[in-house]
């Protein structure tokens, strides 16, 4: 016995074997495949009719707001024209006064 000891003496104990990272540990709680297909196609379903019905509402929108929808013919008011400017005062001060 003292051979044995002192032949694992320098050695770290076996340790417990070590687990696989890439080991899926809950098996029993998986999904089937049959049950995520149908969930994954009721999802398709819900978001295909979601999508008909937004694409509905923006295409009515659309025509709403692009479509131009004939405008009545409106008159337009007469604007009043101003008497012209008198010019005389400005005249007779641009001739009294002396340009040298």
């Amino acid at each position: 016995m003292a051979k044995k000891k002192a032949f694992t003496k320098g050695k770290p104990k076996a340790s417990k074997a070590t687990k696989s990272p890439f080991k899926v540990a809950d098996t029993k709680t998986k999904k089937k495949p049959k049950e995520v297909k149908s969930n994954l196609k009721k999802l398709k379903a819900n978001v295909k009719a979601q999508q008909e019905k937004s694409d509905e509402k923006l295409k009515d929108l659309h025509q709403d707001m692009v479509v131009k929808k004939p405008t009545e013919a409106k008159k337009k008011p007469e604007k009043k024209k101003a008497a012209p400017a008198t010019t005389r005062p400005v005249r007779e001060k641009l001739t009294k006064m002396q340009v040298k």
